[in-house]
């Protein structure tokens, strides 16, 4: 579905947490901007967003920092990624791979690497 849908359900639903894959694939502005205006949507980068897109697309669709945030007061842009898979476990380790370089050249910091990677979820599922 388009992600402007997520748009609309969480502001309709604003208790409910919604992942959307693929940062939208291939709406990725839209992805963004719903994350950017929405504290409780956040997605992944699998699927072909971390083949497809460069750095500098990256940066333009998951442009803004904790002063730029939505009116929802929606947070840095890389508080609403999560790390997500659906390839096969044997790929794992490259896709985990393309999540790292893509955030090195970014310059994420490695605390939000670390939140990317799992604390994110870990705080979501409030494991």
């Amino acid at each position: 579905m388009r992600p402007v849908t997520l748009d609309y359900v969480a502001r309709q639903v604003p208790e409910a947490t919604l992942i959307g894959a693929h940062l939208g694939h291939p709406w990725w502005d839209e992805a963004g901007e719903t994350c950017r205006l929405n504290p409780n949507v956040y997605v992944d980068l699998t699927g072909p967003a971390l083949q497809v897109l460069s750095p500098a697309d990256l940066r333009r669709v998951l442009w803004w920092g904790p002063d730029d945030v939505g009116a929802h007061g929606a947070g840095a842009a890389w508080e609403h990624v999560v790390f997500g898979s659906d390839v096969p476990a044997p790929r794992l380790p490259d896709l985990l791979e393309r999540y790292r370089r893509a955030m090195a050249a970014l310059e994420v910091p490695e605390t939000q690497q670390a939140a990317v990677l799992g604390g994110t979820m870990r705080r979501l599922l409030a494991l």
